[in-house]
């Protein structure tokens, strides 16, 4: 079967072309012959209606509209199933000037696939086996597009688990490794580049095996898919433990500081992991205690988590020093749990911005108490998480809601670039550039390295096809456009009372959302129902997940046009819940979907026969019958 890329001409980004081009290239002969050619073209290969790029293409930070004149399009989605598949795409592609934005689960929030070029979407994750795991060397080797919640599942059968992994559990290997590698355990085991052996990567030049010590190693990790796709990793695990944590509460954040640094310096205590909480960030998670009938005092918290008896005794010790409240053991375990859902405030904050970054731990408290004032100065609700890396470094979240109406959200994205530069002042450094943090490519680069690291992408990728006008290539009419608006940020927003008064201003028409209702938007683009979605194993197209029902129904809402057969595909649903049990934002999806289905049914019709055919088909999936015993042994508190 032949599928031709048919491009989307009713996205609404504006491109020019020559009517020449325009011709040649919405020629669905004309692609047919070709990708019979490059032997890209097998079923379920390519999405192309305007529904499908919309999903695959959102990320957890959508751009305002006015902005769209700024970007490139994205023509389709690619989802290769073999490395061969990826080489043939890099060739088709370059042939007709389109570059490649590689994509894993799109749970990075900086715009890491926003494209600044005419591209296709290449979708790695059915590049999602786990191809064995070593006990001799405690290694394990996967895909690129393995999801970490998988590999972990996988490892835990063995007796064996990750060493470190990210908030998002639901996040793909190779995405993590291009974007990230800070997350939960790094303050034992430090960042994830740390534990991989060896990476396969596949250039436009080629495919490359590198060990950890080779000198080209740095040139794909951190870089955001813009030097290659890291299609296999092979990383070093440790055995199964047992995780305790202890949440300790203050009275002020200078106190949990001060704690902080006695903690650093106890010989007796080794920690895995540790994170400062502020009491804005521990109330947000309280409606989720409800039902144990206790919840988070108005106090700073500092978590502490261990995998050693030995050490208890001594961090308690010190807790009764430093005149801490212990929180009860329920509550420890709860926010210990909550590191999977990092984003459960959009549940009744649909709309979320702020600042991520690395911070020196010793510039830590000026740094808390400026971002205090500024929340006050701003009326905006900012809350602060901090993870400490290392005893020297933390990764700082301060978070704030929005809301959707135009003018607040112009107003707050310049108030989170406000928030970044706020940062800087205190030696910090972006975590992550992808798309919004261009501007700050000098804070992450000195210049020589900043040569060094595009001389070698114009060597690698010479005709700059993947993910291109990024950080190492730069030059894109988007990235001046952002500079200015973070020198405005910067100068204007710091400074400027009737800017501060007319953000308390826009701040008091904030609303929270019912925790009992699901808005659309909450949706964290987490990714967590595709990988538990029976209707996504059997149709491998994430439209079928709750992400994408969340999006058809916000589309239905808002008047705009769903074609049928896009509409018929939320039918596609066993009511099993496994989506609630995951979703980041705690969204009580299943009640929403009984809803949804007749809305569309009054709308569309029901499509029996498609749905019986589909539950034979999901109740056969082996994959589905182990996601059922999964979920059988495991609470939700320990999935």
């Amino acid at each position: 079967m032949h599928v031709c890329i048919a491009f989307c001409k009713n996205n609404k980004t504006i491109v020019n072309y020559s009517q020449k081009t325009l011709d040649k290239r919405f020629s669905f002969h004309y692609y047919n012959k070709i990708m019979k050619n490059h032997m890209i073209d097998h079923k379920k290969s390519i999405l192309n209606s305007e529904d499908e790029v919309k999903l695959y293409a959102k990320e957890f930070l959508e751009p305002p509209p006015f902005l769209n004149v700024l970007f490139g399009r994205i023509h389709a989605v690619y989802q290769p199933r073999s490395t061969e598949k990826i080489r043939e795409i890099f060739t088709f592609l370059h042939e007709r000037n389109l570059g490649v934005l590689p994509r894993g689960a799109a749970t990075y929030g900086m715009g890491g696939i926003t494209p600044l070029k005419e591209s296709v979407l290449v979708d790695l994750t059915h590049l999602d086996r786990i191809i064995g795991f070593d006990e001799g060397t405690h290694t394990v080797t996967c895909e690129g597009g393995t999801r970490w919640w998988n590999l972990k599942r996988y490892l835990n059968g063995f007796g064996y688990d990750l060493c470190t992994y990210p908030t998002s559990l639901f996040s793909t290997v190779g995405g993590w490794l291009s974007t990230g590698g800070y997350g939960i355990n790094s303050f034992r085991y430090g960042h994830i580049s740390r534990l991989v052996e060896s990476i396969e990567v596949i250039t436009p030049s080629g495919s490359v095996l590198l060990n950890n010590s080779d000198q080209r190693f740095k040139y794909f990790i951190g870089t955001e898919g813009q030097n290659g796709i890291i299609s296999k990793a092979t990383l070093k695990v440790r055995q199964l433990g047992h995780s305790k944590a202890f949440l300790f509460l203050f009275n002020t954040a200078s106190r949990a500081m001060e704690f902080l640094g006695t903690l650093f310096h106890a010989e007796d205590i080794a920690p895995v992991h540790i994170a400062y909480y502020d009491r804005a960030s521990l109330s947000h998670k309280n409606p989720s205690t409800n039902g144990d009938g206790m919840s988070f005092p108005a106090l700073d918290g500092v978590l502490v988590v261990l995998d050693d008896d030995a050490s208890e005794h001594a961090l308690k010790r010190l807790g009764e020093v430093m005149e801490a409240v212990s929180a009860h053991p329920a509550l420890s375990a709860y926010l210990w749990n909550e590191r999977y859902f990092p984003f459960s405030v959009k549940r009744t904050h649909p709309y979320i911005l702020g600042s991520e970054v690395i911070i020196p731990v010793e510039n830590l408290s000026m740094y808390l108490e400026r971002v205090k004032r500024f929340s006050k100065e701003y009326g905006i609700e900012l809350s602060t998480e901090a993870v400490c890396i290392s005893r020297e470094q933390a990764v700082v979240f301060a978070l704030f809601p929005s809301e959707n109406s135009s003018i607040v959200r112009i107003m707050h994205l310049f108030i989170s670039s406000a928030l970044t530069e706020l940062a800087l002042g205190c030696g910090a450094v972006p975590y992550g550039m992808g798309t919004w943090n261009l501007p700050l490519r000098k804070k992450v680069f000195t210049r020589a390295e900043f040569m060094q690291y595009r001389d070698f992408k114009k060597r690698i990728d010479p005709d700059n096809i993947l993910n291109a006008g990024k950080s190492l290539s730069g030059g894109s009419v988007l990235s001046t456009f952002l500079r200015g608006a973070h020198a405005f940020s910067g100068s204007v927003f710091f400074h400027n009372y009737v800017v501060k008064g007319f953000s308390r201003i826009l701040s008091r028409k904030h609303t929270v959302a019912s925790s009992d209702s699901v808005e659309p938007d909450s949706c964290a683009n987490c990714s967590a129902c595709t990988v538990v979605c029976p209707a996504y194993l059997v149709t491998g197209n994430e439209l079928v997940t709750a992400k994408g029902k969340l999006m058809l129904m916000k589309r239905l809402r808002e008047g705009e046009p769903v074609p049928k057969e896009i509409a018929e595909s939320a039918f596609l649903c066993l009511h099993c819940a496994l989506c609630e049990k995951v979703c980041q934002s705690k969204l009580k999806l299943n009640d929403t979907w009984d809803a949804f289905e007749t809305v569309l049914q009054e709308k569309y019709a029901r499509p029996d026969a498609r749905i019986e055919a589909f539950i034979r088909e999901a109740e056969a999936h082996p994959e589905y019958n182990k996601l059922l015993d999964s979920f059988q042994r495991r609470s939700r508190s320990c999935f």
